[in-house]
C-alpha cells in the first residue's frame, strides 16, 4: 500500500466531497505525479486525512468497545473499501470482533 494507493481509494470513496476543492485536487495530483512530489504545504492538507480513529463496534447487548486504535496505511485504505458494508470505519480488531458477533448469532439462529 502507498500513499497513493489510499488517496484514490480515498479519492473513489468520496472522502473529500465536502471538503475544500483544494483537498481533492491536491490528492489527485499526488495520485498522478506521485505524493513525494507534494509540496510541504500540501502534504500538510492532506495530513489530516491520512489517519482516522476506529469507530468501534456494539455487542449483541448494545456495549460498545471504544475502540481507541488510529488507521493509518493499508488498514485505513481497507476500512475505506469495506466502510459501506460494515456502515463505520474499522480496524482489523474490531472487524474480527464484528465478524465472530454475527457467527454466534448465526449458529444461536440456527439452533
Amino acid at each position: 500500500m502507498s500513499n497513493e494507493s489510499l488517496l484514490k481509494t480515498m479519492l473513489d470513496h468520496d472522502v473529500f466531497v465536502m471538503e475544500d476543492k483544494k483537498v481533492p485536487g491536491i490528492a489527485q495530483l499526488a495520485v498522478d505525479k506521485g505524493y513525494d512530489t507534494l509540496s510541504a504545504a500540501q502534504k500538510h492538507v492532506l495530513s489530516p486525512f491520512m489517519s482516522h480513529g476506529c469507530d468501534g463496534v456494539e455487542n449483541p447487548g448494545g456495549h460498545h468497545n471504544d475502540c481507541e486504535n488510529v488507521l493509518t496505511g493499508s488498514e485505513l485504505e481497507s476500512a475505506y473499501e469495506n466502510r459501506n458494508y460494515y456502515d463505520a470505519m474499522l480496524c482489523p480488531q474490531c472487524v474480527d470482533e464484528l465478524e465472530e458477533y454475527r457467527r454466534q448469532w448465526e449458529r444461536i439462529s440456527r439452533e
